[in-house]
């Protein structure tokens, strides 16, 4: 199915909105965001959980999130 550039771009902010509201939800409630960068992969389950977190938070250290 063709997609225009716009059509892409929306579905990459999407998905980007989405990986990062996940990793937010797993910060302990107690913790600021430094604490969280700090030790990205805090509650996730697998590897691919802990991955997807260190992803996530090298992302938001360097203002890409």
């Amino acid at each position: 199915m063709p997609s225009t550039f716009e059509q892409q771009q929306e579905a990459l902010r999407d998905c980007q909105d989405a990986a990062l509201a996940w990793w937010e939800s797993h910060r302990p409630a107690a913790w600021n965001v430094r604490r969280h960068l700090d030790n990205p992969k805090i509650n996730t389950g697998s590897t691919a959980e802990a991955f997807l977190a260190e992803s996530i938070a090298a992302a938001v250290e360097i203002g890409a999130l």
